[in-house]
């Protein structure tokens, strides 16, 4: 039977497998000259690496070792596919009752012992805010920035927007690569629905917050970066889900900066079927609370 080839397989490791084979059988080890008469095709010639290579091989039930090779490098697509999967989905905001520090500790971890994931795709590169990929993948493909896709289906911009793996600059920079995308196309109000009606932009994932608390669903470290970056670049000061979500914590800065930035009092609610205005429902939650 074959052995089957290490959960994470390192072509390095099975190189030093074939020297170390080479050297014992050189000793007269007897379970390395079993080893060539049950996988060489000539045991009486072996003699060189090429043949313990052969040898190794043949073990893991490959023909040779340039399909070793191929072996091991499909093996590691496969690996980085599910890793760049699991890391998109922990490092990012998601409000579905679920959310936790907890999964952005393991996203970071993640990151940390496959730095590569950043180069999987424009998803998984936006989430860790590689300037250095994203902007690799966007001259490859400049469409890219507003193709949506990943374990979501989302735009890139909104997992950045929603990620909360710590940045580390200047290679990992949120702003930056919000620059990037934005000159791409990326739209500025990008948005998802979530919760059944509700409309979480771009803005409103920067923001974060919520009902789940702020341990839970933090703001972005460079939250006000970000959205007055989106602002500059044209995103609509009506973000109704965003100022919700931060009314659970004392303070108006989102309420005015976006009454700043063109916020009126005839802007409505976007999910909700009553029409109320975004400026009453504010000021009757703020009543409410006694804010």
């Amino acid at each position: 039977m074959a052995r089957s080839l290490p959960r994470r397989p390192s072509f390095s490791s099975l190189q030093k497998q074939a020297k170390k084979l080479l050297r014992l059988f050189r000793q007269n080890d007897a379970e390395a000259a079993s080893r060539v008469r049950q996988h060489h095709p000539r045991p009486d010639a072996f003699s060189a690496l090429r043949d313990a290579q052969l040898v190794i091989a043949r073990e893991y039930g490959s023909r040779n070792w340039s399909a070793l090779r191929q072996d091991v490098d499909d093996a590691l697509i496969k690996i980085m596919n599910r890793s760049a999967l699991g890391f998109v989905e922990c490092a990012c905001l998601a409000y579905d009752g679920k959310d936790d520090h907890r999964k952005v500790r393991k996203a970071t971890h993640i990151l940390e012992q496959m730095p590569g994931l950043a180069s999987h795709s424009i998803y998984s590169a936006a989430a860790a805010a590689d300037v250095v990929q994203v902007r690799r993948l966007l001259k490859e493909r400049p469409g890219a920035a507003v193709e949506p896709g990943g374990p979501r289906g989302w735009v890139p911009l909104l997992y950045l927007t929603y990620s909360r793996v710590p940045e580390r600059l200047p290679e990992r920079d949120a702003v930056e690569v919000t620059r990037l995308l934005l000159g791409a196309g990326a739209d500025p109000d990008s948005a998802v629905i979530l919760e059944g009606p509700c409309r979480f932009t771009a803005i409103t994932g920067a923001i974060g917050e919520g009902e789940n608390g702020l341990l839970r669903q933090p703001p972005h470290t460079r939250a006000r970066e970000l959205v007055e970056l989106l602002l500059d670049r044209g995103a609509n000061p009506n973000d109704f889900q965003g100022l919700y979500n931060s009314q659970f914590s004392p303070g108006n800065e989102w309420l005015e900066l976006l009454l700043e930035r063109g916020l009126t009092t005839e802007d409505r609610a976007d999910w909700t079927d009553s029409g109320m205005r975004t400026l009453d429902y504010v000021l009757g939650q703020a009543v409410t609370a006694g804010q």
